[in-house]
């Protein structure tokens, strides 16, 4: 039996004794361009029993710097065998690997074998973000070890349904968007029984609606990822041992897998992974094009627009969707629909039924139990081109794409064609219904000059800090908090954070705080937290940190039922750049140092600047809790977001902390 190899991937005596298998392949003949639109398939055999297993490995950093594409081929080497499956690998798209004779300046094929690897044929070096590339290994795979079922699975970042997944260091970070993998899944000419993606955020209603046409089940995460991945040794010995089973079995035991690694870890908390059948995807798109149709309507009404964009606000969303990490926007479909329930009528109940059909099987930890196991775009923050990208790419509903453009100051790219999935039935996938958004009837646009927001704040007599909205409460999605500290030595106002812990009226015309005179502290070191999913059950939070002078995000779940946080580990974030999200989400380690990184303005000029503050060297447990403020001088403001994305914020008031008990003025 070999050793388990795990942290020492990155030594020399980590290698394989990978060996080449007789001679190198001819390559493989060019790309078929044929139109994805109406394809030759050879349609999965569920009750068959034997397996071809098509690994698209893009390394990108996680390999250069972590060596993690490397430990997954360690586990799949160590599974169980069986003559009645291959598995297939095919590396590119790094610099480096940390097995030696994986030779990063080609494309390689390697065949798993007992305790190993052999390599069976070599490619010209070729971008691994295009569809040409993962198309020429599906179509090889698929001829040269057919088989009664095939599964593709697509290892690397992973960014959602803008960003798409598989960034090639070597080509510049260029990535498979959704088109492209459903350009290059088509080529294979065979109908997946299981597209995976271990990989973050891709268990998106977008990403199984291209996949549709060309695939039985997809298993994928709508959160983040930690680097490791899926436990290969486990599900592929499962294959091995059970190679009847379909592609619903084969889908839950890595989901089971999956979350019993993040268990081992400690990383378990925020982990999900789920299986989506993807015969149900039609009826699905058209129960959401139903329902954006209504949402549609509300887009001048703003007793239905408030309550949809708070319920869009408080949706569990996914991969960070703030200042400091980053956006994915990302949201669960499910519980956008739950906390819309008030304002939709029978859409948003066809659109949990259909939900509920389409993902037969899901895992979540306990900080993501609101999850449905498919998330949908919802532009909870717009980078530039972003939604014109998302029409192009990944849109299934034109009445979706209408609704968006009543939202927010932005027009629908003339020419805009979405194509309606379609489901194989056949040995031909037939030419797919496509709509012509400029066929959509328009959205109508509330008119942002019609409306003044007006408010008061006033010092109650039982001490608490009141706001009155005089006007304009109709149009207000969110109202917060704000915290600063004053730094009388340094001259600065430091940003302590915000969070949604507001009282209001019925109405929605008053609100007080809730504040105790407490804010939370990570081993007795003050911090600058923000609140980014906030529940009945728990609330996330992210705080912005520096680990061994490396800028990142501490992340901490409440509980709310223990009053407990836990701290959950360090990510990097969003890179900004492509809009992938870093899957290393990294637990601390003693003897880590941690400082803490604060937002801060210059008392005299305003001047907005950041600072570090010297925090701790880990040792033992990591102590999240709330305390009492220590004495000094802290403002407290009301930050309230309206429908059309404009920000206003209240006087200050004014809390003087002396031994440990707080006035308040105004």
């Amino acid at each position: 039996m070999k050793e388990r190899v795990f942290a020492l991937l990155l030594c020399a005596a980590l290698a394989l004794s990978l060996t080449a298998c007789g001679d190198e392949a001819e390559p493989s003949s060019p790309p078929d361009t044929k139109s994805a639109r109406q394809t030759d398939l050879i349609l999965s055999n569920p009750d068959g029993d034997t397996w071809t297993v098509l690994v698209y490995l893009c390394g990108t950093d996680l390999e250069t710097y972590g060596g993690y594409a490397s430990i997954n081929v360690v586990e799949m080497a160590e599974a169980a065998q069986s003559e009645n499956v291959n598995v297939l690998i095919q590396t590119g798209g790094t610099e480096e690997w940390a097995i030696d004779a994986i030779d990063p300046s080609e494309l390689q094929r390697w065949q798993v074998v007992s305790g190993d690897i052999e390599l069976v044929d070599s490619q010209s070096l070729a971008n691994m973000g295009e569809a040409e590339t993962l198309g020429d290994f599906l179509r090889w795979g698929a001829e040269t070890y057919p088989a009664d079922k095939y599964m593709a699975l697509l290892w690397d970042h992973g960014g959602g349904s803008v960003a798409g997944i598989a960034v090639d260091e070597l080509y510049g970070g260029d990535m498979l968007d959704l088109k492209e993998l459903a350009q290059g899944v088509s080529m294979a000419g065979v109908q997946f029984e299981l597209v995976g993606f271990d990989a973050c955020l891709m268990s998106t209603m977008e990403t199984a609606a291209v996949l549709t046409p060309y695939a039985r089940y997809m298993v994928a995460s709508q959160e983040l990822e930690p680097g490791t991945g899926w436990d290969y040794t486990d599900w592929l010995s499962y294959v091995a041992d059970n190679s009847t089973a379909d592609g619903l079995d084969v889908g839950s035991r890595i989901c089971d897998g999956f979350y019993a690694k993040c268990a081992a870890d400690g990383t378990e908390s925020l982990a999900t992974l789920a299986v989506t059948d993807l015969s149900k995807l039609p009826t699905l798109t058209a129960a959401f094009d139903a329902m954006a149709a209504e949402m549609k309507g509300f887009t001048a009404e703003t007793d239905k627009l408030q309550p949809l964009t708070q319920a869009i606000v408080k949706a569990e969303n996914y991969g960070g969707n703030n200042d400091s990490e980053g956006y994915t926007n990302m949201v669960d479909l499910g519980d956008l629909v739950l906390c819309a329930e008030g304002v939709l009528s029978e859409t948003g109940d066809a659109v949990l039924a259909a939900l509920a059909d389409a993902v037969p099987y899901a895992v979540a930890g306990e900080g993501r139990q609101r999850g449905h196991g498919l998330s949908v775009y919802v532009p909870l923050a717009i980078g530039e081109g972003e939604l014109d990208s998302y029409a192009a790419l990944a849109a299934t509903s034109g009445e979706y794409l209408r609704f968006l453009e009543g939202l927010y100051d932005w027009t629908v790219p003339s020419g805009v064609t979405l194509t309606q999935p379609v489901y194989p039935t056949g040995a031909v996938v037939p030419i797919e219904e496509q709509t012509a958004v400029d066929e959509v009837e328009a959205a109508q646009a509330l008119d942002s000059g019609a409306f003044t927001v007006d408010f008061t704040t006033e010092l109650t007599d039982d001490g608490s800090v009141l706001l009155t909205m005089n006007s304009g409460a109709e149009i207000i999605s969110t109202v917060a908090f704000n915290l600063y500290y004053q730094d009388d030595e340094n001259g600065e106002l430091w940003y302590l954070g915000s969070d949604f812990d507001v009282n209001q009226d019925d109405m929605g015309t008053r609100f007080w705080d809730n504040y105790r005179n407490t804010w939370t502290i990570i081993n007795d070191c003050l911090c600058m937290m923000v609140a980014l999913n906030f529940t009945d059950e728990y609330i996330l939070y992210t705080v912005p940190v520096q680990v061994n002078g490396e800028d990142t995000n501490l992340r901490l779940l409440y509980h709310m039922d223990s009053g407990v946080y836990e701290v959950i580990g360090t990510w990097d974030g969003v890179d900004a750049q492509s809009g992938m999200a870093s899957r290393d989400v990294r637990k601390l380690q003693d003897g880590d140092t941690v400082d803490f990184v604060f937002d801060a303005a210059d008392l005299n000029t305003g001047e907005d600047t950041s600072f570090v503050a010297e925090g701790f060297t880990v040792s033992g447990p990591i102590i999240a809790e709330e305390a009492v403020l220590f004495d000094g001088t802290y403002y407290y403001e009301y930050e309230l977001t309206d429908l059309f994305g404009n920000v206003y914020t209240s006087d200050l008031a004014v809390l003087t902390v002396e031994n440990g008990e707080m006035t308040i003025s105004m």
